[in-house]
């Protein structure tokens, strides 16, 4: 009886020390779930030509475009489980469906209505950034984390044209369709979340939520339309809430 006591003993310790310590170690997984972006589009346009003197700031003003979309991508990355105290670092890779052209009407100094179409579109975002977080029940992981992106980021901005009256109640004139002006940036945003985090042994499920403020890019566009030259000082910015799950296994 001692025998097997001490055998069922033995065979006790071997398995708890073989056994994986929840969210110690390191993961590799995929996620994946869904993004709003708000893209902001401003445009300062001074204006000269068609038999009128020079109008600087002919147009000055901005407008807003909500996108929904979805994100996916890869993480990865080590953490170690100190009595319930989470400290770790992660790596993540993700692309979203979010690219895509919007129109709006901006008001000129003359109360003349232009229509302007414009994109933001975001590359293939690298991070890496610090996870910490609280260990309960020695299954359930509630964490904070702040990452670094990098993107290269790509806008593109253009006057649509079209019959347009100036000022308003006058015969409407029709303007062409500027070219399409672009500019590309690395650009970088720091993007900080929280998440909850549920270890079935090797299996790691977690849902996240993260608010990107975002980045900017701006260029210049010089060209000529219906008689008049223009040169437009544009400036495109987004944000983004975005919600996220994902499976990882834990080596």
């Amino acid at each position: 009886m001692k025998k097997v006591i001490f055998l069922i003993l033995a065979t006790t310790t071997i398995n708890l020390a073989n056994a994986k310590t929840p969210f110690n170690g390191f993961y590799l997984g995929a996620e994946g779930g869904f993004t709003q972006k708000t893209v902001t589009t401003s445009l300062l346009e001074n204006s000269s030509g068609g038999g009128q003197a020079a109008q600087p700031g002919f147009i000055n003003s901005s407008y807003k475009n909500k996108i929904n979309g979805f994100v996916y991508g890869l993480m990865g990355g080590y953490g170690r489980n100190m009595n319930g105290f989470y400290l770790g670092g992660e790596i993540t890779i993700h692309q979203d469906t979010t690219n895509k052209t919007k129109q709006a009407n901006l008001s000129a100094t003359d109360n003349s209505v232009w229509p302007f179409s414009s994109e933001y579109k975001r590359g293939v975002a690298f991070g890496i950034g610090p996870r910490v977080g609280l260990v309960f029940a020695n299954s359930l992981l509630a964490y904070g984390k702040v990452g670094l992106e990098f993107s290269r980021d790509k806008i593109l901005h253009q006057s649509v044209g079209g019959n347009i009256s100036s000022p308003p109640g006058s015969a409407a004139v029709n303007f062409g369709a500027s070219p399409s002006y672009s500019a590309t940036k690395t650009k970088m945003a720091i993007v900080p979340g929280i998440g909850l985090e549920k270890a079935f042994n090797n299996i790691l499920a977690r849902m996240e939520y993260n608010y990107n403020p975002g980045a900017k890019i701006a260029q210049t566009a010089n060209y000529s339309s219906g008689g008049f030259n223009n040169n437009d000082n544009q400036s495109v910015k987004y944000t983004s809430h975005i919600l996220k799950v994902g499976l990882a296994y834990q080596f």
